[in-house]
């Protein structure tokens, strides 16, 4: 008991330090890399569920300079191996912030377009052992905020707070009066939660040292780190995630302009490069599973369908009045041609008789090209399996959503 009443008689001194010390923080983190790329993550896919990262912590990516290796990308790939569907995943974060600042970020976001908030922050506010009433008054006012703005079914989960010592530039003890005040916030976060519908808590994950290899241990947060917070985070998602909400009416098949699809392509930085591997597999494969004698990735400018990977042929650009793409992209539907020379839907000369294509969608879900097959001579529909031509689409705008988008020039 003496000890108990020892260390509280502490707090108020060390609480004075400790915000002194938070201040110098900052420059620390200055050092350290983060994303350079926009913070949205997706695995396109007819069906997704659409997700907020909110706060600070994991939230901010650290350690690495492209989403795609931070816990957004990770978690876009995880989530889908559990619920069988796509994954959009949306970031609003800022470094430093605590939990009595988390509900500026939304103050003018949309937030009944998300099927679930994931809630990140608070080592900041462990690190300067904010209040325990402080923390809960801040905890409760967030989540009803939240609850207010999103739709009643979707859930909030409330990640706990990691502890100091594991955050290298705080520079804290293992174990000591930071890492023990982390824990009793995260108890009483997950007590809030457990006496609040719709909200959610889940300890912070362990990287277990299997996990990291020698670099990883000396890096800030590595992508092995943030790869299993995300499989944390996509365990419990699971779990509580209502059914999602079809994309198909709402952004698959939506009217799209041009000026969007260019901007896309833009960020996307793949237009007019070299072939590439990933690309060029997913095409020969199309080919071969059904059987035909071409198969292309293209992408669809204001001028031309341009052929980033292509088996069977040699043709690297098509006008846009004569691409088969082009209406594939428009449409935002799967496209079959049975016969080009007896459809009256083909206005112009052209020697593909045959043609399937399903739209391939940019991580942000804007239409920019197609997967397609295709033959010289006539073939029934019955010979293609759209579904499957659905999945290797899918396959393609995973490899987008795994890629930086880049600036680049504008397209011609």
């Amino acid at each position: 008991m003496e000890i108990v009443v020892t260390t509280a008689s502490l707090v108020p001194i060390t609480r004075v330090v400790m915000n002194q010390k938070y201040r110098t923080l900052p420059r620390r983190a200055n050092s350290v890399p983060r994303p350079v790329d926009g913070a949205h993550q997706s695995t396109p896919a007819k069906v997704s569920h659409s997700i907020l990262l909110l706060g600070s912590d994991y939230a901010i990516s650290w350690g690495v300079r492209t989403h795609a290796l931070a816990l957004p990308g990770h978690l876009a790939r995880e989530l889908p191996t559990r619920t069988g569907v796509g994954a959009d995943i949306d970031v609003l974060s800022t470094a430093g912030m605590g939990m009595g600042d988390v509900e500026t970020l939304v103050s003018d976001r949309d937030l009944q377009q998300y099927d679930a908030v994931v809630v990140l922050t608070g080592v900041g506010d462990a690190f300067t052992l904010a209040p325990t009433d402080r923390w809960e008054s801040r905890v409760r006012g967030l989540i009803a905020t939240l609850r207010s703005e999103m739709t009643p079914a979707a859930p909030i989960l409330l990640v706990g707070t990691e502890a100091p010592s594991h955050v290298k530039i705080c520079r804290t003890r293992e174990d000591g009066l930071t890492d023990q005040w982390a824990h009793t916030l995260n108890a009483l976060s997950s007590r809030i939660c457990d006496d609040t519908p719709g909200a959610f808590y889940t300890e912070p994950t362990p990287v277990p040292a299997t996990a990291l290899d020698p670099v990883d241990l000396i890096r800030f947060k590595s992508p092995a780190a943030h790869r299993a917070w995300a499989a944390s985070i996509a365990r419990q998602l699971n779990v509580i995630l209502d059914r999602p909400r079809p994309i198909s009416a709402e952004k698959a098949e939506q009217p799209q302009d041009v000026s969007q699809r260019l901007t896309a392509l833009n960020r996307l930085g793949i237009l007019y490069t070299a072939p590439e591997a990933r690309f060029t597999r997913v095409v020969r494969r199309a080919r071969d599973l059904f059987g035909t004698e071409g198969a292309a990735f293209s992408l669809i400018t204001d001028r031309h369908q341009w052929n980033k990977a292509m088996v069977g042929f040699d043709l690297s650009e098509v006008s846009i009045q004569e691409s088969f793409c082009a209406t594939t992209v428009q449409s935002g539907r799967p496209f079959v041609v049975e016969d080009a020379w007896a459809d009256p839907r083909i206005t112009f000369d052209t020697f593909v008789r045959f043609y399937a294509g399903f739209p391939i969608m940019a991580p942000d879900g804007t239409r920019v090209g197609a997967l397609c097959v295709f033959d010289a001579n006539p073939r029934s529909a019955s010979t293609i399996d759209v579904g499957y031509l659905e999945e290797l689409a899918a396959e393609i705008g995973r490899e987008l959503a795994e890629s930086p988008t880049v600036p680049t020039p504008a397209v011609a």
